[in-house]
């Protein structure tokens, strides 16, 4: 009869590493669920008005900077 040898610690080793790699994974997965229910949360409406405000307010500060070096000029 043949006898097969295990190596014990590398059996628990990968029987380890296959847990911890499966635990991540549904970490992950919730993670990600929490993540798309937040953003589904989000209205779209709100958030084009603020990057409107947002632009006007760097277009408006690019004319006030270029203002400035005219008068130097």
């Amino acid at each position: 009869m043949l006898e097969k040898e295990y190596n014990v610690s590398e059996v628990l080793r990968k029987a380890l590493e296959e847990e911890v790699k499966k635990k991540e994974e549904e970490n992950a997965r919730k993670l990600l669920d929490l993540a798309s229910k937040e953003v589904a949360k989000i209205d779209t409406d709100e958030v084009v008005e603020e990057l409107k405000k947002w632009r006007k307010g760097k277009i408006k500060y690019l004319f006030d900077s270029s203002a400035i070096f005219d008068k130097i000029g």
